[in-house]
Parts: C-alpha cells; structure tokens; sequence
C-alpha cells in the first residue's frame, strides 16, 4: 500500500504465508529424548584368555604384534586406549589405525576393537574424549498426501531436520545461541513436500555446540485428507552415532573441530529403505532449560562458495589453502582417493602475519595463529568423500592440510561464510579508494561476527557476546536490516542483569571483563534500535532494565562523592580498550583516573539515553529526575578531574576530550578551549592519526560529525599509516583486527564502528529523533577531504532513501529519493538559497520542496516522498 507525492500507488507484494509454531506448553505432545549410553553393561567376572593383540592400519597392509603389550595393560585396568603412546609405537604415521583383540572367554573365541582415540574393553568398545553426534529417526506411514505439515524442534543443542533422505531448511547452526537457563529456542520447518503417502522417516541429527548434552523434543502436526496427524519424539525413536564428532573443548581459546569418520558415514541413514532395527532406542530425558521460545531472530545461513587463491607447499607434509580473506564459517573440501583410514588434519589459522605476536611454528616457513581450531578427517577409501564442517565453524583465511601425500586441487576446496540472514539494507560507494575499502572490510568483518543471533567479540577465540558490539550499530542497521537481530541480542543482556541492576560484560553468556560501557551495551543499543525502527516495544521492554543499570552505577557514585569509581571492587572497570600503545600486549594501561574520567562521561551518556527514553514513554517524573541528576554531577567530575593549567582532564588523548565535551562535563566557558585542544592533538601531537580505543575511537567520530567537523574525521579516516583503518588495509587486513597493531584476533569486534561515519557523515543519512524509523530523516552530507562524489543508500522502513552527490568546481549536484509515506529534512551545502535548483528550476516552483532556514552554511529544505536533483552554488 501507499503511494508517491503524485498519489500513484506503489506496488503490491508477493503472497506470503507464516506459522505460530507451538505457543503454549500443552501445545507439545511430544517427549525430550537423549542418546542411549555407549557404556557397557557391567558383567561378572568370567575367565578370558588373550591370544592375540594387533595394532593396525584399518585395511590390514601395515601391523603390529601388541599381544605382549595388551596382556599386561589388562592386568592393570579394563579399558585399554587406542593411541601410539599407549601401545607404543606407530606402525603407520598419519594412518587411523586399530586395536584387534583376539580372546577367549569361558572357552568362546570372541573379537574386540576399537580405533584410535577410542577406549576398548573386552565388553565391547566405547568412545572418550571426543563427543559423538547423535542421529535419531522415526519411521511412520501417511495415508494420503498431507495439504499442511509442519515439523517444530526444540533442542539446547546445534540441530539439523531430515525428511525422507532430504535436509529440511537452508539454515545451519541452529538454534540461536542463548542463556539456556532462561530461553530455549525451536524452530518450525514446512515439510509438506518433503512428505509422501506411504513410508516416511523424520530425522533429527544432533552435535553439541552450546549444550553440555545433547537432547530434543520435536513435533510433526499436519493434516492429512481432513484430519489430524500428530508424530512426535519418544523412546521409540532410534539412535546412533554416525561418525561426527566434537573434538576439543567448547570454551574461551579452544572451541576445537570436528572429526568426520568416512567409515561410519551412513548417507541413506535418513531413508524409509534403510533399515534401523539395529540401532539402539533412545532414552527419555528430563533436561533443565530455560522456557521455551519460537526463534526470534533470523536463522544463521551458509554464503557463497569462496575458492583457494592459492595452495602452497610448507614443508613437513604439510599444505596451505589461502582463500585470500578472512571469513568465520565453514570449509567444504572433497578429498582425494585415499587408503582407508588415512588421517587429513585440517588447521585454521586466521594469520601468519608477525604482526600478531601469538604464532606457532606450523610448517618450515611460517607461523600461524589457529586458536586450536583443528578438525580431522579419516578417509573410509571411496572416492569423492568429503569433509564439511556442520555442527562447528571457524574463523580463518588460512587452512594448513596433513595427512596428504600431495597437495590438494584448488578447486575440489572452497570456504563458506556463515552469517544470520539479514537483509542487505545500505551500500556506500566514493571516489576515494581508501574510504572504499575501509567500508567494504568494515561490513565484510560485521558479516563475519553476526551468527547465532549476537555480535560476536571475535568467534574463534572467545565468542562471547561482548559489549564491544554496540560500536558497529549505525553502520549494522544501514548495512542490513537487523531489527530481529538486535531485539533477540538485548533479550540477552537483560538476561545477565543481576539483582543489583548491575549488567554482565558479555551477553547472553555474562563472562568475562568490561565496565561500565559493556553493560551499557543495553540502553545504547535499546535506544539505536528506536531510532532505525521506530519499535516503540523495545524501549518498553528494556526500560526497566536501563533504569536499574543507570541506578546501580549511580548507588556506586554516591559512595564515592558522586564520582563512578572501580575502587568498590564490585566490577571490572576498563575504560577506553585497546587504545594505541595501551593494549593487551603493553604493559601501559590506562590509569585509574584515566579510567574514571571517560566511565563518568559514559556515565552520563548513559543517564541522557535514560532521559531520552523516558520521554518517549510518558515517564516524565523520571525524565525530569534523571535529568537533574546529571546537571548534579557534572560540575563535580569536571572539578575532580579537569587540569586547568594543561587544560585536558587527566591526560592530553583524544578518548579524554571527546567524553567530558560529548557529556557536557565541560562548562560552557571552557568548551572552546578543551576543543581547540583536541584539534591540536589529531592533527599536531598525533599528525592527523587516532590515539583512541574502542569506545573511544566511537565517540570522537560521532561527536565530531555531529558539531560540523567531518573534515577532522576524513584526516583520521584518510591514513595508511599506524594507527587506523587504513594501516590495516595497508597490512593485508581482509576483517578488521583486535587491536590497531594487529595483536592477536585478526577478525573482532572492536573497530567495526567505521561505517558510522561513512552513511551518516559522508553519505549524510541520520535518522531523525523527532520521527524515528526514517518516518522523516535527515539528509546531510559532508564535504569534506578530495571526496568528489558519494553514492549511498539506505533500505529504511518506508522504502529507499538515496543520497547521490557530486561535486564539480563550484557546483554541488544531489540526487536524492524520499519513500513513500516518509519525509527527509535536507542539508543542502549552499552559498544561498536562490543559487538552488530542483529539477532544473527553482525551488518555489517544486510544490513538494519546502525552505526552511539556513544553517551554517546549509540552505535547509523540508523535503516530501519522491526523486529529486537538487543543484547549487557552494561557499568557496
């Protein structure tokens, strides 16, 4: 619906259709099942004798006599591990290999094995360490053809849904992640045409991922000629282990891989045809979750494939794949024919830069930094067998293959991103290259740490949820749309509050250090989200939560003269992170006082977002508290911290300007002063460069833009030396790194926040407060540095907003569209309005261009939905 200023309407979308899924507890009719126990049943004591022990490859070609070995481990214990250390010795290196136990027992000859890294006893073999996937499944029968059929499952743990053989749904690394002692997720899958008359199987196959087990419910209802059908989990389903397995540990710097075992590969497993009487019946289960909830966020998908840009010899058997970027996702390689059992290890390295400082001599020639990402393959002799990640991910550009006898073919590998599917929203184009590339890595990075419905730190090493995340969200909700996204994510962060109002560093899993400005992750991105989408919901779900955040640290200024202090021991207390020189590899920190002056400024940021909410809701008692409370405090932090003779607070970089002039701690006499201060220090003392961390780096770009200095941030934007966004280009930087130097993660959170300044100040798109979700807007592009032309865009709420400029001499041409239903408030660089022509004529001829007033510079004009080309003369 809706239509244009001329009344035409626009067009009609396509039918859609969507599904409740299961909304109240007695909706679901199904159980919870879990794996049956690999465990062998306890037996008496009966008389065995061992004939004959052998360590072998698994096609026999290459052996070992143990007998000796094996007879003197079984007088000492009852299982026996499989591995060269314990019987000593490798008959064949970079083979999978296996135990043979030959014995009899009560006068019965009988056989046991096990392969490597699995434990053998005489009652049978059991798996350790590594952590089996699970496949269950379900066969039924169909009268008919069902007209609707829907499948809703439920699990702690990453899922896939199998119908008749085929993979229901494109997404992968499902569910969400989530604080599992308060929200589970399900999912509904539309399996109507997955379903025939006849014979079906449902199947579920099941790897750890954020669960410490693996266990689900799910729920088949269609409606088959007329009536009801209802099939669901129970005891009765079968289950098996099929040779997937979670290798390494699942926690901070070791979220290992996968081990895929061809032998045990089953890819019919899923058929009606296969038959499963031999699989074990699974067992009821009675996990301890949190309350379910359908999904509330986009699902997590595999991108396009990326091909290897090289493959390199690096010595010691060992092969590097270089897919020539760093990505977060999953590699697909197809191995050559290989002798059964033979063992492919694959390590993921995001780096083998030096400038990372964290490397570990891998081959003869370099050193990479994997994070022990390590997966492993055992071939099972067939040709064309494949390894593909499916129940784990990781980050990497870099991947170092042994276990090869010769390199492997370039194009029988290629890497996947895995990103949450949102929707591309915004794109941004310049004549500057440098500006090009820095938002093409800035978005490509945001891509690389959006999966599992939170913003991740860095997803190799830590894949927390930290506060870092909130420096991206201007250029997150312009690149794509993410509403879904963040809703679901500060759903999280309420979930780590505690009782005091005090909020965790990380959501949804509250680990971890931080400050102040990681728990105020929430009310920043609350607010935001108001802005881009106008959900007047999410400030009425998170307002209670802000508001005892906000008190919690006030309750600490209090005890402190009404200055916020980490002196109280109570929570971490890291103020500007990872600025230059100030990171994890320095041993020069922020001071106390350093820290204490930029957490009172995000202090009161945090009470002025508390103020602009409460007005939005009516709670004016609150608005006008909060708002005196800040007029309280601000002259005593600038009296506990301003050095009058040097004229800075504490120290003379740029993170301690930017907080006291952007929380107006500074008083109105001194303002100029402080400012010219900073001005000097980004272009004299730092020759144009940063000196700031993350929230730092944040804050100087949105104050400047937002008093008219972008052309402070094109100098700080327009580097290719040490430190900014343009050295790292300059250094190979393919996602933007932990920290200015390069030190450790090459793919983090930190500095995504360059987008920012790249739609709103260059491109000129901002959201306008007076009417949010771009129900009007603002269009106010800064020209600034040799930025000749911009063309960006933005796909707000209302339709496409469009911002095309140029310049030409003294002439300034833009083209811009307004979406139906919507208004924009333009800022038109313009010596005079009479200089101004829309359309070729002048404005008082546009019935739907509307003067309003100049401002600095800028002829203003209230402008309605439509495309329009505005031209002018500039001030030289």
């Amino acid at each position: 619906g809706g239509g244009d200023k001329e009344g035409k309407p626009a067009p009609w979308s396509e039918s859609s259709c969507w599904t409740m899924g299961l909304l109240r507890p007695e909706d679901w009719t199904c159980a919870w099942i879990e794996a049956p126990s690999e465990k062998p049943e306890n037996r008496e004591a009966r008389e065995r004798v061992i004939v004959k022990a052998t360590y072998r490859t698994l096609d026999g070609a290459v052996e070992k006599d143990v007998t000796d070995v094996v007879r003197e481990l079984l007088g000492k214990t009852k299982e026996i591990r499989v591995d060269e250390k314990t019987l000593r010795g490798d008959p064949a290196r970079n083979r999978v290999k296996e135990l043979v136990i030959e014995y009899t027992e009560e006068g019965v000859s009988k056989t046991a094995r096990g392969t490597d890294k699995k434990t053998v006893t005489l009652d049978g073999e059991t798996s350790t360490g590594a952590q089996p996937t699970i496949q269950f499944r379900k066969d039924f029968k169909l009268e008919g053809v069902p007209s609707s059929a829907y499948v809703t499952v439920h699990s702690p743990s990453y899922f896939e849904l199998h119908v008749n053989g085929k993979k229901a749904g494109t997404d992968v690394l499902s569910p969400a992640v989530s604080n599992l002692r308060q929200t589970t997720f399900s999912l509904t899958y539309d399996v109507k045409d997955l379903l025939r008359p006849g014979n079906n199987t449902l199947g579920l196959w099941l790897g750890k991922g954020w669960s410490s087990s693996i266990v689900v419910r799910a729920q088949l209802d269609a409606v088959v000629e007329g009536k009801l059908f209802t099939l669901g989990t129970d005891p009765s389903w079968k289950a098996r282990t099929p040779g997937r397995y979670h290798i390494g540990g699942w926690k901070w710097g070791d979220f290992g891989g996968e081990r895929v075992d061809a032998h045990e590969a089953m890819a019919d497993w899923c058929r009606p045809e296969r038959d499963a009487s031999a699989w074990k019946n699974a067992l009821a289960a009675t996990p301890k979750l949190g309350p379910v909830q359908t999904q509330p966020c986009p699902p997590t998908l595999l991108g396009e494939p990326i091909r290897p840009v090289s493959v390199t010899d690096i010595g010691k058997g060992l092969y590097e794949i270089d897919f020539g970027r760093t990505l977060t996702g999953w590699l697909r390689m197809e191995m050559p024919q290989l002798v059964p059992g033979t063992e492919v290890t694959l390590q993921f390295a995001d780096t083998k830069s030096e400038l990372c400082k964290r490397g570990a001599k891998i081959g003869e020639k370099d050193s990479y930094q994997t994070f022990r990402q390590v997966s492993k393959f055992v071939a099972g002799g067939q040709p064309g067998e494949l390894f593909e990640h499916k129940f784990n991910f990781a980050s990497f550009r870099y991947v170092i293959v042994g276990g090869l006898s010769a390199p492997p073919a370039k194009e029988r590998a290629q890497a996947m991103l895995v990103d949450s599917a949102l929707e591309i929203a915004g794109s941004f184009e310049c004549s500057n290259p440098l500006l090009n590339r820095i938002h093409e890595v800035n978005a490509w990075t945001q891509r690389s740490l959006n999966l599992g419905g939170y913003y991740v730190d860095c997803p190799h090493r830590e894949r927390m949820g930290y506060g870092d995340g909130q420096v991206a969200a201007e250029g997150f909700m312009t690149n794509f749309r993410a509403d879904g996204f963040y809703r679901k994510w500060l759903a999280d962060w309420r979930s780590v509050q505690g009782e005091d109002g005090g909020i965790k560093n990380s959501a949804p899993f509250g680990a971890g250090g931080g400050g102040p400005g990681w728990g105020g992750t929430l009310s920043a991105l609350a607010w935001r989200h108001f802005l881009y989408y106008a959900d007047r919901r999410v400030l009425e779900e998170n307002y209670d939560a802000v508001k005892r955040y906000v008190d919690n640290l006030e309750e600490i200024s209090r005890n402190n003269n009404d200055i916020l202090t980490g002196k109280t021991g109570k929570f971490s207390f890291i103020g500007d992170w990872v600025a230059p020189g100030r990171g994890m590899d320095s041993k020069e920190q922020p001071t106390p006082r350093m820290r204490e002056i930029f957490n009172n400024g995000y202090r009161v940021n945090q009470m002025n977002l508390l103020v602009n909410m409460a007005k939005v809701l009516g709670k004016d008692v609150d608005a006008a508290a909060y708002a005196r409370r800040v007029e309280e405090v601000r002259p005593k932090i600038h009296e506990a911290f301003y050095d009058a003779a040097a004229g800075h607070y504490v120290i003379d970089e740029q993170a301690y300007y930017v907080m006291p002039l952007m929380a107006g701690i500074v008083p109105e006499a001194l303002r100029t002063k402080v400012f010219q201060n900073l001005e000097k220090n980004i272009l004299k003392k730092n020759n144009g460069h940063l000196d700031t961390g993350m929230l730092g780096t944040y804050f100087l770009m949105e104050y400047l833009r937002e008093i008219g200095r972008s052309d402070l941030v094109f100098t700080l934007f327009n580097q290719k030396s040490y430190p900014g966004w343009g050295y790292m280009i300059e250094n190979g930087a393919t996602t933007f790194w932990e920290q200015w130097n390069g030190y450790w993660s090459q793919a983090h959170s930190c500095f995504t926040s360059a987008d920012n300044w790249l739609y709103q100040g260059l491109g000129g798109i901002q959201a306008d407060p007076s009417a949010p979700g771009f129900k009007k807007f603002i269009i106010k592009p800064d020209l600034v540095g040799d930025v000749s032309w911009v063309k960006a865009h933005y796909d707000s709420p209302y339709g496409r907003i469009s911002s095309h400029w140029k310049r030409e001499g003294e002439t300034f041409t833009l083209k811009m569209t307004v979406p139906p239903n919507s208004t924009g408030v333009l800022y038109l660089p313009a010596a005079s309005q009479s200089t101004v022509l829309v359309n070729g004529e002048p404005v008082d001829k546009n019935g739907f261009v509307r003067f309003m007033k100049h401002e600095q510079g800028r002829v203003v004009f209230h402008v309605d939905s439509g495309t329009y080309t505005f031209t002018a003369k500039m001030d030289q």
